[in-house]
């Protein structure tokens, strides 16, 4: 059996969904319906494949609501005006095909002519996704460490891990 994971899946799922895996974790922690001691004792391996698989879902079925936050924000360029900024800062490609070309069908030239750009699309798009689907989770977080901080349950933790951004269950 040969399991292969991509640097789409790890980077653009798998992190984001650990953020939530840590979020949930703290959160059960707190409300007192887990303890993070019985977690510790069981076989490594496992719990550590457990965490992968259960991040990678999270992060696959998170990405929908990441992707609807995206849609939120203001003065995000799209495609029109991207191209129209391009054409503006360099006037002699203008009346060239590949301005006005599908970006699918630029992609694919992309992939057949040039592998490394290819691959180094590749890598970028996937942190781009990444980043785009940790702001979610990063906010929930720091919403419930404000939370956390108020109530005074863990308060020095709670600021702390606001200030770093950073998941704790302590």
């Amino acid at each position: 059996m040969n399991i292969s994971l991509g640097v789409w899946d790890v980077f653009a799922y798998t992190v984001p969904g650990s953020l939530y895996l840590s979020l949930g974790i703290f959160v059960a922690t707190k409300l007192a319906w887990i303890k993070p001691s019985a977690l510790i004792h069981g076989p490594t391996v496992l719990l550590v494949i457990g965490a992968l698989v259960i991040s990678d879902i999270l992060g696959h079925a998170t990405s929908p609501l990441a992707h609807a936050s995206e849609l939120l924000i203001p003065g995000r360029p799209r495609s029109k005006a991207a191209r129209q900024e391009f054409v503006g800062r360099t006037p002699a490609a203008a009346n060239r095909p590949y301005v006005q070309a599908d970006r699918a069908l630029l992609r694919a030239a992309i992939e057949v002519n040039e592998k490394e750009s290819a691959l180094e699309q590749a890598r970028i798009g996937a942190i781009w996704h990444m980043m785009r689907n940790c702001s979610v989770a990063l906010a929930l977080g720091s919403v419930t460490y404000i939370v956390c901080a108020i109530t005074g349950s863990s308060t020095i933790t709670a600021v702390v891990s606001v200030c770093s951004g950073s998941c704790s269950s302590s």
